[in-house]
């Protein structure tokens, strides 16, 4: 039976090292949130980019165990993404924190 579907996914990045977490997607859609949780006392920033080009604002994610940041941006021109794109979550070095990003998908499933 074929429908349209409409879904909100969320994609965690929790390596505790700076570098990168690349996500694969399988639907089209696009970013519309990132926030990072502290792990601990930590001091850094994360990034969601797609191509080489930043999605988000850097995050700052600086205080102690807990502590919430969300992205202060979204560019609405590189935020939409196609199958196969990969989204990449860029953390500076020694931050220790889980990256959230939220992502809406549509489309049509036959």
């Amino acid at each position: 039976m074929a429908a349209n579907f409409n879904s909100q996914i969320v994609f965690r990045s929790s390596s505790a090292a700076s570098g990168n977490d690349e996500f694969t997607m399988i639907r089209t859609g696009a970013v519309y949130d990132a926030h990072a949780v502290a792990n601990g006392a930590t001091a850094g920033t994360s990034t969601v980019s797609k191509a080489g080009s930043a999605i988000t604002s850097a995050i700052n994610i600086n205080g102690g165990d807990k502590t919430l940041a969300r992205t202060t941006s979204i560019d609405d021109a590189n935020n939409a993404f196609a199958v196969g794109d990969v989204l990449r979550v860029a953390k500076s070095a020694a931050v220790s924190s889980d990256t959230f990003i939220s992502i809406a998908s549509t489309g049509y499933s036959a």
